[in-house]
This record gives C-alpha cells, sequence and structure tokens, in this order.
C-alpha cells in the first residue's frame, strides 16, 4: 500500500509537470461507457490536427512558390509618373511626365527554369508529407478506435464476472452456515472474487486509458 501511495505521488507530481494540474487535485472517475463516436466521425475530427492543417499549408506556399517561379518567363511592364509643381528652362510649360518600361527575359530562360524545378521539387516533399502524416494520423485513429472497442467490451465482461463471482460467494456463504462448504472453499471463493474485482478494475483503467489514446489521435482536448 505504501509503494502504491509512492507510485501515486510521483504520477502526480509527473502530471503537476506535464500539464500545469496540481498535485492535490481531485480525480473524476469518467469512464467511458462505449465509443464517442463512430469511426468516420474519429477520423473527420482528426482532419483538423494542427500539424495536419499546417503541413496543408505548407503544401499551398509550395504550389503558389512554383507559380511565382514560372512567372519569371513573362515579361514585366512597370510605369512610373511624375507631377510638376514648377520647372525651368524649355519643359517649362510641361507638369508631369510618365516613364513606361518593358523588361523581356531572354537570356534568363536556364536559370528561371532551375528556379521552376527546385520549387517544384518542394512542392512533392510537401504533398508526400502530407500524404504521409495523413496515412499515420488515420493508423492512429483507426488503432486507437480499435482499442477502445476492445477494451470497453472487456470492461463489461468483468463487470458482469464480478457480479457472478460476488452472488456465487453470497451463496457459498448460506451453504457454509448450513456446513455444506468448509472454511477454505469459501476462502478460496473469496480470494477468485477479488482476484476478478482487480481485473475488472485493470479494464477500467485500460478502458480510460485507449480513450485518452482516441481523443489525442483526434486532436482533442483532455
Amino acid at each position: 500500500m505504501e509503494d502504491a501511495k509512492r507510485s501515486i505521488a510521483e504520477a502526480r507530481h509527473l502530471m503537476l509537470f506535464l500539464a500545469g494540474v496540481p498535485s492535490n487535485a481531485p480525480l473524476r472517475d469518467d469512464l467511458p461507457t462505449g465509443a464517442p463516436t463512430q469511426l468516420d466521425d474519429a477520423l473527420g475530427r482528426a482532419g483538423k490536427r494542427p500539424e495536419l492543417l499546417s503541413a496543408a499549408e505548407t503544401l499551398r506556399q509550395a504550389e503558389l512558390s512554383v507559380r511565382y517561379a514560372k512567372g519569371a518567363h513573362w515579361p514585366t511592364l512597370s510605369a512610373s509618373g511624375r507631377y510638376y509643381t514648377e520647372r525651368i528652362g524649355f519643359l517649362s510649360d510641361v507638369r508631369w511626365e510618365a516613364t513606361f518600361l518593358l523588361d523581356v527575359p531572354i537570356y534568363e530562360g536556364g536559370t528561371t527554369q532551375a528556379q521552376v524545378r527546385q520549387a517544384r521539387s518542394q512542392e512533392i516533399i510537401a504533398r508526400l508529407t502530407l500524404a504521409r502524416l495523413k496515412r499515420d494520423i488515420e493508423r492512429q485513429v483507426r488503432t486507437a478506435y480499435d482499442d477502445l472497442i476492445h477494451a470497453v467490451s472487456e470492461q463489461n465482461a468483468y463487470q458482469k464476472a464480478v457480479d457472478l463471482a460476488e452472488r456465487n460467494y453470497k451463496v457459498q456463504q448460506r451453504e457454509y452456515r448450513l456446513g455444506v462448504v468448509s472454511n477454505l472453499d469459501l476462502l478460496r471463493l473469496l480470494t477468485e472474487m477479488q482476484d476478478v474485482r482487480r481485473q475488472w478494475l485493470v479494464s477500467r483503467a485500460n478502458a480510460r486509458l485507449n480513450d485518452i489514446r482516441l481523443r489525442v489521435a483526434m486532436g482533442e482536448g483532455l
């Protein structure tokens, strides 16, 4: 019992370090009774994870970089104007002037094409990174969802086993009073009932952990 208390204290200190939760905060036993959502819904909500949105934005920027690099093949036309409040000389009657500049990149095609290929390679990297991240997130969600389904089923099965063990123990208690079973048989049943109850508590903890893993895989807070 003292070793368990020490483990609880260490876990609370770790929780304070990782999540900022005070070590004396009361714990809630909000165990899931089933899958919180359908698998398709969970996959859809996981599509809004920050790292996935960031990778999608990186891909969009890479696509724009390719378009920008290709634009260097086209000529550019610039215009500038100037208005004078006072001029001297033979242009004293002209108050404004305009300049148009046409830049045609005739001898810069090789450099521009190299920049386009470089931008396209970055686009391919961003696209592959996004695809890999999507597959990895989908794998995390599917695995966590299946683990939660099985954990909840296991918890329910152990709940039924605990109920049956308690009923059996009560029946054996009555038979013990009647002298039908011995004291050793009754102690054996008590031990078996406690073992089943311990396994049920472990299954409850596993169900809660799998529920947390699914929410983390969907990108949701706890």
